[in-house]
């Protein structure tokens, strides 16, 4: 195993203040950093999984899914079929690889100017320097690097597991069962994408708990039939079996969504008044590591509120749906044990 160098231009973030403004503005400027990405070796790194899926830009394409060093690898796909090593290397040398390697896809705003800090600011009158992410973004690209491999002459993904993620599809009036990745982070561009569906659906379908493992298909599509006419997108081959906690999906979408039900909290005052562990959640912005998830959730999905169930209506019913899941599962409260884990899943 090697490494390979490459070098890339990142983006971050830079707020200013102009002589004679209150506000501070923002531009997003551009400065060349060196990652290093393995090379695996492909008799390390056997085919566990072929997974046949509709995407895109193509029918029933096939992706080859491979094991190494306990983590599965999904390859990194174009128009034309897998990307190659070089065709990685042109697009990084393009600055189109530099979001996919933080491994946090967001909807950022600002002027993107793809200067440097000594060009922008050259002949700009400032009167004062606020925020930046640069080190912030280079320390998540940098740990991003790591979850990258050239294998085979091709780019893998370190994406997690394989899961199945449930789709309404509004067109037909049918929920469709497609697989993926269980990395909801790993963003798309117009010139790559991994198996399943897009960074944003996958997602909202964790916040949502629509997401099972492979051992919950078919509990999952009884419990979702009763409701709604059901498809199924894509199929999958196990080539070498690859052991993971059946309540794995669950635990995933449980962590999802209590990240997302604590940044509602930071700015509803309801959710923090009717739910005691989120009470601290006015004042701080960042979850504690140690919040008990399944409990916040249970209170949240049993809360008499009406005004809470009218507001939450959504996130109500994604709880609902989790704890009914990991019942299923045979999982109880989350013990230490469970909730290491859940936090490890969720880093």
């Amino acid at each position: 195993m090697k490494d390979h160098f490459v070098t890339i231009p990142m983006d971050y973030r830079q707020k200013y203040k102009l002589p004679r403004c209150r506000k501070f503005e923002s531009v997003f400027l551009t400065e060349k950093m060196t990652v290093a990405i393995r090379e695996i070796e492909p008799s390390t790194a056997p085919v566990a999984y072929r997974v046949y899926v509709d995407d895109r830009y193509c029918v029933a394409r096939v992706h080859e899914v491979r094991s190494h060093d306990g983590s599965l690898w999904w390859p990194l796909t174009g128009h034309d079929g897998p990307i190659t090593v070089p065709k990685f290397l042109e697009l990084a040398a393009d600055g189109e690889v530099s979001s996919l390697l933080r491994f946090d896809p967001v909807t950022e705003y600002g002027i993107r100017t793809h200067l440097s800090y000594a060009e922008f600011f050259a002949d700009l009158r400032v009167r004062e320097m606020g925020e930046c992410d640069r080190d912030e973004r280079f320390a998540k690209t940098s740990r991003g690097a790591a979850r990258v491999a050239f294998c085979d002459g091709q780019v893998f993904i370190n994406g997690g597991i394989p899961v199945w993620y449930v789709i309404f599809n509004v067109g037909t009036s049918r929920l469709e069962f497609c697989l993926g990745h269980a990395a909801w982070n790993v963003e798309d561009t117009r010139d790559f994408w991994t198996a399943g569906p897009d960074w944003r659906t996958r997602r909202d379908c964790y916040r949502g708990s629509r997401v099972c493992g492979l051992d919950e298909l078919d509990t999952e599509m009884k419990y979702l039939g009763q409701f709604c006419n059901l498809h199924l997108r894509s199929r999958i081959d196990t080539v070498e079996s690859h052991q993971h906690p059946p309540e794995t999906a669950a635990l995933l979408c449980l962590h999802e969504q209590i990240t997302e039900v604590w940044r509602r909290a930071t700015h509803g005052s309801l959710l923090r008044m009717c739910i005691p562990p989120l009470a601290a959640a006015g004042d701080v912005k960042v979850m504690p590591k140690d919040i008990d998830a399944r409990r916040v959730l249970a209170q949240l999905s049993s809360a008499p509120e009406e005004s809470l169930i009218r507001l939450y209506a959504y996130p109500i019913a994604a709880a609902r749906g989790t704890l009914r899941r990991l019942e299923a599962l045979g999982c109880g409260l989350l013990d230490e044990d469970d909730e290491a884990a859940l936090a490890a899943l969720g880093s």
